[in-house]
C-alpha cells in the first residue's frame, strides 16, 4: 500500500501500518479509558485525525490511535510528508484543551436551548460561567460532564434562585465600599462557599444583609471554599446573643447546625 498524500484524511482499521515514535511522550492508559468512553458517545475521530510522517511514525494522535484500536474502529489519519522533529514538540506543547466557554460556545451554536438560557441567565447576575458551574453542581462533577457533552439541562428551583439573587447583592454591596481584591468575586472557591451557605436551610438571607451592614469584618482572600465559608458564618453570628449557627468542621465537609 502507498501513502504519498500530504494533506489529505485516509482512514484505515489496519494499525499494524503505524509505528510510535521513542521519542514521543508515554501513552498514558487512564487518558485512553477516557478518550475510550468519548468516542463510545459521539465518535468524532473524522474531525480529529491522529497525523504521521512518510515513515508512518505518529507525530501527534497516540492515544487517539491507542483507543480507536481498543474499539477495534477505523482511525483516521494525515500524512505530513515535510515533518522534522521539532513539529512533535509544537503539536504536542501547543495544543489547546477546550475552556467551559468553548462548550458552551459550541453547544449554543448547535440550538441548544439550554445553553442559551445559561448564558442569558449568567449575563443576567454578571457572574463568570465557572462561578455559574459551581452554582450548578451538586452531584460530584456529574454536571460539567454532562455540560461537555451537550446533555446539560438548565434548571434553577426557588432556593437556588433566591440564593444567587441574595449574592449578586452581596457583592454588589462589598464593590460599592470599594472592597479589594475584587477578584475574589469570580473566584471558584468563592461561589461554592456561597453556594453552601445560602442554599442552607438555617440561613435567613435577611439577616445576613443586617450583620453585613454592622459588621466590622472583612472578606479575606482564600485559596479554599471551606475558609471562604467559615468567614460568611462569622459573619452571620456577629454580635448576636442568640439564634446563632453553629459551624460543625468533619475534614472537607462542613455543616451547620442551630445554636441557641
Amino acid at each position: 500500500m502507498s501513502y504519498t498524500t500530504n494533506g489529505s484524511i485516509n482512514k484505515t482499521d489496519d494499525y499494524s501500518i503505524f509505528r510510535y515514535r521513542e521519542d514521543n511522550r508515554e501513552v498514558h492508559q487512564v487518558h485512553v479509558a477516557r478518550l475510550k468512553a468519548s468516542i463510545q458517545n459521539h465518535n468524532d475521530l473524522h474531525l480529529n485525525p491522529i497525523i504521521v510522517n512518510k515513515d508512518m511514525e505518529v507525530i501527534d494522535g497516540q492515544h487517539r490511535l491507542a483507543a480507536a484500536k481498543a474499539l477495534g474502529i477505523e482511525v483516521y489519519y494525515v500524512i505530513d510528508e515535510h515533518y522534522d522533529p521539532a513539529k512533535m514538540i509544537t503539536f504536542n506543547t501547543l495544543q489547546k484543551q477546550w475552556k467551559p466557554e468553548d462548550f458552551l460556545n459550541y453547544w449554543m451554536k448547535h440550538g441548544r436551548e439550554d445553553y442559551i438560557k445559561l448564558k442569558d441567565f449568567m449575563d443576567d447576575l454578571d457572574f463568570p460561567l465557572s462561578a455559574m458551574l459551581k452554582w450548578l453542581s451538586f452531584d460530584g462533577g456529574r454536571t460539567y460532564k454532562d455540560f461537555k457533552e451537550g446533555s446539560f439541562k438548565f434548571s434553577v428551583n426557588e432556593r437556588l434562585l433566591k440564593s444567587l439573587i441574595t449574592v449578586k447583592k452581596y457583592i454588589a454591596f462589598m464593590k460599592e465600599r470599594n472592597f479589594k481584591p475584587q477578584t475574589i468575586f469570580s473566584q471558584g472557591a468563592f461561589h461554592e462557599a456561597c453556594r453552601n451557605f445560602f442554599m442552607n436551610r438555617l440561613v435567613d438571607h435577611e439577616r445576613f444583609f443586617a450583620r453585613l451592614e454592622v459588621t466590622p469584618y472583612q472578606l479575606r482572600y482564600c485559596q479554599l471554599w471551606q475558609d471562604y465559608f467559615e468567614q460568611l458564618v462569622e459573619l452571620y453570628n456577629y454580635d448576636m446573643r442568640k439564634d446563632r449557627i453553629r459551624l460543625i468542621q468533619d475534614g472537607q465537609k462542613r455543616e451547620l447546625q442551630a445554636h441557641g
